[in-house]
């Protein structure tokens, strides 16, 4: 991600970045939580800078997340892309969607699109799983989608296995419900357990 936001200079020889300027070190406060861009403020930034040529559709999705590793505070926004699903403590799987916007690029940048940040309190236990589209969107040999419900129930399937373990099987879910029809698109995941 630091090699992502590493800004670049624009013509006057100014910084052209994402991120809000860093506190100076005399400055009051927690310095980390002040240093590290909204979820909202990233989405924002980018909207901005990326302005599609006019005789294409050019778009991206994005989901952007910040978490705090001492207190269990993560907060997502996104820009098209599939909505995580959240675990708590063995629980049934939920699907996070009060943080969805739409695709960065895809609408006009005159439109006042308003992204929105969802605020989640980890505890002990809970995970949290990012995924690209091509996991709902594998079809098996009737054209079926794998989709969100079926997403949901092998996450829950998985019990209280390391994430490495949760990863593998769901995508072998995946490669059974494919039942030998091809892979179409990317089959990515991103799995975030609070352990204490």
């Amino acid at each position: 991600v630091t090699r992502i936001l590493t800004p670049g200079r624009d013509g006057s020889g100014r910084h052209d970045t994402l991120l809000p300027p860093r506190p100076s070190p005399n400055s009051r406060g927690d310095g980390d939580a002040s240093s590290v861009a909204s979820a909202v403020y990233v989405l924002e930034r980018l909207q901005e800078k990326f302005v599609p040529e006019e005789d294409a559709i050019q778009y991206f999705t994005i989901i952007y997340a910040t978490l705090n590793t001492r207190t269990g505070e993560m907060r997502i926004a996104s820009g098209g892309h599939p909505s995580p699903l959240l675990q708590r403590n063995g629980q049934p799987p939920e699907v996070i969607t009060d943080h969805d916007g739409p695709a960065i690029g895809l609408l006009p940048i005159d439109i006042d699109i308003g992204f929105n940040e969802a605020k989640l309190q980890l505890q002990p236990g809970d995970t949290v799983l990012l995924y690209s589209d091509g996991v709902i969107e594998a079809f098996n040999a009737n054209e079926e989608l794998f989709g969100i419900d079926r997403l949901q129930q092998s996450l829950q399937n998985q019990g209280g296995a390391g994430l490495s373990e949760v990863t593998q099987g769901i995508l072998a879910d995946i490669a059974q419900w494919r039942d030998g029809s091809s892979q179409n698109d990317d089959e990515t995941f991103l799995a975030i357990r609070r352990l204490e």
